[in-house]
Protein backbone atom coordinates (compact mmCIF):
# COMPACT_ATOMS: atom_id res chain seq x y z
CA UNK A 1 0.00 0.00 0.00
CA UNK A 2 1.42 3.54 -0.66
CA UNK A 3 2.82 5.36 2.12
CA UNK A 4 0.65 8.01 3.59
CA UNK A 5 3.17 11.17 3.96
CA UNK A 6 2.75 14.85 4.21
CA UNK A 7 5.59 17.04 2.13
CA UNK A 8 7.38 20.11 2.95
CA UNK A 9 9.48 22.19 0.87
CA UNK A 10 11.65 25.16 0.48
CA UNK A 11 14.32 26.25 -2.46
CA UNK A 12 16.51 23.29 -2.96
CA UNK A 13 15.03 21.22 0.24
CA UNK A 14 12.63 18.58 0.26
CA UNK A 15 10.96 16.45 3.25
CA UNK A 16 8.25 14.28 4.18
CA UNK A 17 6.79 12.70 7.04
CA UNK A 18 4.57 9.76 8.06
CA UNK A 19 2.34 11.11 10.69
CA UNK A 20 0.73 7.35 11.16
CA UNK A 21 4.14 5.71 11.51
CA UNK A 22 5.48 7.64 14.24
CA UNK A 23 5.65 10.75 12.38
CA UNK A 24 8.83 9.40 11.20
CA UNK A 25 10.76 11.90 8.93
CA UNK A 26 10.31 9.48 6.06
CA UNK A 27 12.47 11.61 3.29
CA UNK A 28 14.34 14.42 2.87
CA UNK A 29 16.57 15.25 -0.04
CA UNK A 30 18.35 18.46 -1.20
CA UNK A 31 18.16 19.17 -5.09
CA UNK A 32 16.79 15.57 -5.18
CA UNK A 33 19.56 14.08 -3.57
CA UNK A 34 18.59 11.59 -0.40
CA UNK A 35 19.86 12.49 2.59
CA UNK A 36 17.95 9.86 4.39
CA UNK A 37 17.31 5.83 3.69
CA UNK A 38 13.69 6.29 2.24
CA UNK A 39 10.31 3.74 2.57
CA UNK A 40 7.95 3.56 -0.26
CA UNK A 41 5.41 1.72 1.01
CA UNK A 42 3.91 1.07 4.06
CA UNK A 43 4.98 -2.45 3.92
CA UNK A 44 8.33 -1.44 5.10
CA UNK A 45 7.33 0.67 7.93
CA UNK A 46 5.25 -2.67 9.17
CA UNK A 47 8.45 -5.06 8.62
CA UNK A 48 11.10 -5.99 11.05
CA UNK A 49 12.99 -3.55 8.64
CA UNK A 50 11.08 -0.52 10.14
CA UNK A 51 13.66 0.84 11.77
CA UNK A 52 16.44 1.48 8.84
CA UNK A 53 13.98 4.01 7.10
CA UNK A 54 14.22 7.48 7.64
CA UNK A 55 13.93 8.93 11.14
CA UNK A 56 11.70 6.66 13.26
CA UNK A 57 11.48 7.93 17.08
CA UNK A 58 12.68 5.28 19.68
CA UNK A 59 11.63 5.33 23.33
CA UNK A 60 13.08 3.89 24.56
CA UNK A 61 15.88 3.59 22.69
CA UNK A 62 17.66 0.33 21.44
CA UNK A 63 17.44 -2.61 24.58
CA UNK A 64 16.09 -2.59 27.59
CA UNK A 65 17.31 -5.96 29.50
CA UNK A 66 14.15 -8.68 30.15
CA UNK A 67 11.89 -5.73 28.95
CA UNK A 68 11.46 -4.54 32.64
CA UNK A 69 12.52 -1.63 34.75
CA UNK A 70 12.44 -0.08 38.37
CA UNK A 71 11.56 3.60 38.18
CA UNK A 72 10.95 5.68 41.53
CA UNK A 73 10.35 2.15 43.59
CA UNK A 74 8.16 1.05 40.97
CA UNK A 75 8.64 -2.24 38.91
CA UNK A 76 6.99 -1.81 35.15
CA UNK A 77 7.54 -3.96 31.66
CA UNK A 78 7.51 -3.63 28.07
CA UNK A 79 6.91 -6.53 25.79
CA UNK A 80 10.34 -8.85 24.98
CA UNK A 81 10.09 -8.25 21.60
CA UNK A 82 13.93 -9.68 20.80
CA UNK A 83 13.12 -12.91 22.73
CA UNK A 84 16.43 -14.44 21.08
CA UNK A 85 17.98 -12.28 23.59
CA UNK A 86 15.48 -11.88 25.63
CA UNK A 87 14.92 -7.76 25.80
CA UNK A 88 12.85 -4.90 24.86
CA UNK A 89 13.80 -3.44 21.49
CA UNK A 90 13.14 0.34 20.56
CA UNK A 91 10.17 1.00 21.86
CA UNK A 92 6.73 0.85 20.19
CA UNK A 93 6.27 4.22 18.98
CA UNK A 94 6.92 3.31 15.06
CA UNK A 95 3.59 2.74 14.18
CA UNK A 96 2.04 5.42 16.84
CA UNK A 97 -0.68 7.30 14.95
CA UNK A 98 0.12 11.37 15.31
CA UNK A 99 -2.55 14.01 14.97
CA UNK A 100 -1.58 16.61 12.71
CA UNK A 101 -1.94 19.95 14.59
CA UNK A 102 -0.83 22.01 11.82
CA UNK A 103 0.70 21.93 7.88
CA UNK A 104 1.90 24.04 5.39
CA UNK A 105 4.46 23.81 2.66
CA UNK A 106 7.27 24.49 4.77
CA UNK A 107 5.78 23.29 8.48
CA UNK A 108 4.40 20.81 10.04
CA UNK A 109 3.00 20.55 13.85
CA UNK A 110 2.04 17.01 15.21
CA UNK A 111 1.31 15.18 18.59
CA UNK A 112 0.79 11.73 20.18
CA UNK A 113 -0.61 11.86 23.97
CA UNK A 114 0.39 8.27 25.30
CA UNK A 115 -1.91 7.15 28.27
CA UNK A 116 0.32 4.46 29.36
CA UNK A 117 -0.10 1.98 26.20
CA UNK A 118 2.92 2.28 24.82
CA UNK A 119 5.17 3.37 27.55
CA UNK A 120 4.00 2.79 31.02
CA UNK A 121 3.98 6.41 32.04
CA UNK A 122 1.06 9.04 30.87
CA UNK A 123 2.54 12.06 28.60
CA UNK A 124 2.45 14.14 25.42
CA UNK A 125 4.88 14.03 22.58
CA UNK A 126 5.07 16.73 19.93
CA UNK A 127 7.29 16.99 16.87
CA UNK A 128 7.39 20.76 15.28
CA UNK A 129 8.77 20.24 11.61
CA UNK A 130 10.23 23.57 9.65
CA UNK A 131 12.03 23.81 6.60
CA UNK A 132 13.74 26.56 5.45
CA UNK A 133 16.44 27.37 2.62
CA UNK A 134 19.16 26.77 5.44
CA UNK A 135 17.58 23.20 6.01
CA UNK A 136 15.19 21.14 8.32
CA UNK A 137 15.06 21.97 11.73
CA UNK A 138 12.84 19.21 13.96
CA UNK A 139 11.78 20.24 17.60
CA UNK A 140 10.52 18.22 20.25
CA UNK A 141 8.44 18.37 22.96
CA UNK A 142 7.56 15.87 25.93
CA UNK A 143 5.35 16.71 28.56
CA UNK A 144 4.79 14.51 31.65
CA UNK A 145 0.91 14.51 31.71
CA UNK A 146 1.25 11.97 34.79
CA UNK A 147 0.47 13.09 38.52
CA UNK A 148 4.47 11.77 39.05
CA UNK A 149 7.94 12.15 38.06
CA UNK A 150 8.51 9.93 34.54
CA UNK A 151 11.93 8.40 33.51
CA UNK A 152 12.79 9.96 30.09
CA UNK A 153 15.47 7.91 27.60
CA UNK A 154 14.70 8.40 24.03
CA UNK A 155 16.28 8.15 20.63
CA UNK A 156 15.80 7.96 16.50
CA UNK A 157 17.18 5.63 14.44
CA UNK A 158 18.54 8.12 11.83
CA UNK A 159 19.24 6.09 8.78
CA UNK A 160 21.30 8.31 5.93
CA UNK A 161 22.07 6.87 2.44
CA UNK A 162 25.89 5.57 3.21
CA UNK A 163 27.53 8.33 2.43
CA UNK A 164 31.14 8.75 0.39
CA UNK A 165 32.49 9.71 3.88
CA UNK A 166 31.32 10.57 7.41
CA UNK A 167 32.63 11.60 10.94
CA UNK A 168 31.05 11.49 14.46
CA UNK A 169 31.88 12.97 17.74
CA UNK A 170 31.98 9.49 19.54
CA UNK A 171 33.73 9.77 23.44
CA UNK A 172 34.01 6.23 24.89
CA UNK A 173 32.92 2.72 23.98
CA UNK A 174 30.19 0.73 26.32
CA UNK A 175 31.55 -2.82 26.52
CA UNK A 176 28.77 -5.04 25.62
CA UNK A 177 27.45 -8.63 26.38
CA UNK A 178 26.35 -11.52 24.48
CA UNK A 179 22.92 -9.73 24.76
CA UNK A 180 24.22 -6.57 23.38
CA UNK A 181 23.80 -4.65 26.36
CA UNK A 182 25.99 -1.94 28.10
CA UNK A 183 27.94 -4.26 31.16
CA UNK A 184 28.47 -0.95 32.75
CA UNK A 185 32.37 -0.25 31.74
CA UNK A 186 33.70 2.13 29.29
CA UNK A 187 36.56 1.99 26.85
CA UNK A 188 38.59 3.66 25.20
CA UNK A 189 37.81 3.99 21.44
CA UNK A 190 39.81 1.48 18.95
CA UNK A 191 41.74 3.09 15.95
CA UNK A 192 38.88 2.61 13.90
CA UNK A 193 36.33 4.68 16.03
CA UNK A 194 39.11 7.52 16.29
CA UNK A 195 39.29 6.97 12.50
CA UNK A 196 35.69 7.90 12.60
CA UNK A 197 35.85 11.20 14.91
CA UNK A 198 38.28 12.35 12.16
CA UNK A 199 36.42 11.63 9.38
CA UNK A 200 36.50 8.21 7.15
CA UNK A 201 34.97 6.59 4.18
CA UNK A 202 32.92 3.91 4.61
CA UNK A 203 35.02 0.75 4.12
CA UNK A 204 31.99 -1.96 3.33
CA UNK A 205 32.77 -3.44 7.11
CA UNK A 206 30.32 -4.10 9.72
CA UNK A 207 29.83 -1.19 11.93
CA UNK A 208 28.36 -1.48 15.14
CA UNK A 209 28.64 0.26 18.60
CA UNK A 210 27.60 2.03 21.32
CA UNK A 211 29.39 5.11 22.76
CA UNK A 212 29.25 8.34 24.68
CA UNK A 213 29.03 11.56 22.78
CA UNK A 214 31.88 13.99 22.64
CA UNK A 215 29.82 16.64 20.50
CA UNK A 216 26.71 16.81 18.95
CA UNK A 217 27.48 17.48 15.51
CA UNK A 218 27.49 14.61 12.81
CA UNK A 219 29.01 15.26 9.26
CA UNK A 220 27.66 12.94 6.02
CA UNK A 221 28.81 13.65 3.27
CA UNK A 222 27.93 17.23 2.20
CA UNK A 223 25.14 17.55 4.71
CA UNK A 224 25.21 17.64 8.80
CA UNK A 225 23.16 16.32 11.83
CA UNK A 226 23.34 18.37 14.66
CA UNK A 227 21.43 17.83 17.82
CA UNK A 228 20.75 19.63 21.28
CA UNK A 229 22.45 19.16 24.43
CA UNK A 230 20.40 16.42 26.02
CA UNK A 231 21.39 13.92 23.07
CA UNK A 232 24.11 12.36 25.40
CA UNK A 233 24.76 8.83 23.40
CA UNK A 234 25.45 7.80 19.90
CA UNK A 235 24.70 4.42 18.33
CA UNK A 236 26.35 3.35 14.98
CA UNK A 237 24.80 0.70 12.98
CA UNK A 238 24.89 -0.02 9.23
CA UNK A 239 23.47 -3.83 8.74
CA UNK A 240 26.43 -5.52 8.40
CA UNK A 241 28.07 -3.43 5.81
CA UNK A 242 27.20 -3.53 2.27
CA UNK A 243 24.12 -2.11 2.92
CA UNK A 244 23.68 1.39 1.40
CA UNK A 245 22.58 2.91 4.80
CA UNK A 246 24.46 4.37 7.60
CA UNK A 247 22.76 4.76 10.77
CA UNK A 248 23.73 7.49 12.95
CA UNK A 249 21.43 7.46 16.56
CA UNK A 250 21.91 10.09 18.44
CA UNK A 251 20.16 9.20 22.23
CA UNK A 252 18.84 10.60 25.29
CA UNK A 253 20.24 7.73 27.76
CA UNK A 254 22.32 5.21 27.45
CA UNK A 255 21.26 1.89 25.97
CA UNK A 256 19.75 -0.13 29.24
CA UNK A 257 19.16 3.37 30.41
CA UNK A 258 16.33 2.22 32.18
CA UNK A 259 18.02 0.08 34.61
CA UNK A 260 21.51 1.57 34.94
CA UNK A 261 22.68 4.25 37.69
CA UNK A 262 22.03 7.83 35.88
CA UNK A 263 21.15 6.11 32.88
CA UNK A 264 18.62 8.28 31.72
CA UNK A 265 16.94 11.78 32.68
CA UNK A 266 13.75 12.30 34.75
CA UNK A 267 10.86 14.43 33.77
CA UNK A 268 8.50 16.17 36.82
CA UNK A 269 4.67 16.02 36.65
CA UNK A 270 3.55 18.81 34.22
CA UNK A 271 6.81 19.65 32.61
CA UNK A 272 8.01 19.83 29.81
CA UNK A 273 11.74 18.37 28.21
CA UNK A 274 13.09 20.39 24.65
CA UNK A 275 15.32 19.17 21.82
CA UNK A 276 15.61 19.78 18.51
CA UNK A 277 17.73 17.97 15.56
CA UNK A 278 18.74 20.25 12.74
CA UNK A 279 19.78 18.78 9.10
CA UNK A 280 21.91 21.41 6.73
CA UNK A 281 24.45 21.50 4.48
CA UNK A 282 28.18 20.54 5.57
CA UNK A 283 29.75 24.57 4.86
Amino acid sequence: MKLKQLALRSGRWEAAVAPDFGANLTKLAYDGFPILRSPEREEELLSKSRYVYGNPLLLPPNRTKDGSFCFEGRSYSLPVNEPERSNHLHGLFTDAPFRVVKHTASELICSYRNRGERFPFCFTIAFYYTISESGLLVKIDIRNDGAEPMPLAMGFHTTFTEPDRFSVPLGKRWERDKRYLPTGRLMELNGKEKQITQGCRPDGAPLTGYFTAAGHRVVIGDYQMETSGQFDQWVLFNGGGGQGYLCVEPQIGAVNGLNLPDGCRRLESGRIEQCWLRFSKNL
